[in-house]
């Protein structure tokens, strides 16, 4: 009988334990992204969330863009975001920094036909397509803005991707700009075309912008292998531009109350940076 009454206590500890372990649910964070096919949404919050295995926390990956991501933020309709660096510029909320992600570049792209040189001869003669009004590239072109008035009068279209490189392409627009990744799925369909070239961001206003005394733009070179097609010319190595980072984000408030999840996400981001910049970056 004591045998009997043993054999049932263990499996009645063993069916609590199993249970226990299967009913244990990973808690989930909503993280705010960038369009559904951008690198944010593709690329970056994948492998966070891939590097969350093993761990009680999983995302949810919402799409949105860097200035609607800072608003749920503030709304408490997600825990989380990927933004552009220079959102934060105008974020008006206490923000804490999980991680940096891969560096972004700024592209200005026009016709191969074009007497846009580099990116100091727009004027208001000219119209460029810069993204939706929440987009990150439009916060880039704001902050721009900001910093050199000269172009204010610049007009802009709401259009990116497939429907700017059509605008361009017709003529509608004179230039296309955008910040993303490197290797730019419309990018590089843009380089096979080869119609359209790839112009230099001189303007060095740019470089004295900061955040919480970071500098915010820092000027570099887009190799020629990584958009072939939109080389000024075939003897053209390399064409300046600016990068800024990627970041992981959430609210100060948050981050105080979940000190331990702060930190389980802040290794996710930490070992995911290096798959991240393989799949992004200038190699």
């Amino acid at each position: 009988m004591k045998k009997f009454v043993f054999i049932i206590s263990a499996l009645a500890m063993y069916c609590f334990v199993s249970f226990s372990a299967f009913g244990a649910e990973k808690k989930i964070l909503k993280i705010g992204t960038g369009s559904k096919q951008g690198v944010y949404s593709t690329i970056a919050a994948p492998i966070i969330k891939k590097n969350l295995a093993g761990t009680n926390l999983t995302l949810e990956i919402v799409p949105g863009g860097s200035k609607i991501n800072l608003d749920k933020l503030k709304k408490k309709e997600i825990e989380l975001a990927i933004v552009q660096f220079d959102a934060l510029l105008q974020a008006n909320a206490d923000i804490a920094t999980i991680g940096f992600l891969h560096d972004e570049y700024a592209h200005l792209v026009v016709s191969k036909k074009s007497k846009i040189n580099e990116f100091s001869d727009l004027n208001k003669s000219h119209t460029v397509a810069v993204g939706p009004l929440n987009a990150g590239s439009r916060i880039t072109w704001n902050n721009f803005i900001s910093l050199d008035k000269k172009y204010k009068d610049v007009a802009t279209l709401p259009l990116r991707n497939t429907r700017a490189i059509t605008a361009l392409e017709s003529g509608e627009a004179d230039a296309y700009f955008c910040v993303t990744g490197l290797r730019d799925k419309y990018l590089m369909e843009a380089s096979k075309k080869k119609a359209f070239t790839l112009v230099e961001i001189d303007a060095w206003a740019f470089n004295n912008l900061k955040y919480k005394k970071r500098k915010v733009y820092e000027f570099f070179k887009i190799d020629d292998d990584v958009y072939p097609g939109l080389m000024p010319s075939k003897l053209t190595t390399a064409v300046k531009s600016i990068k800024l980072s990627a970041v992981v984000v959430c609210l100060g408030e948050w981050a105080d109350e979940h000190e331990e999840e702060f930190e389980t996400l802040a290794a996710a981001v930490s070992n995911a940076l290096p798959l991240i910049k393989q799949k992004t970056e200038n190699d």
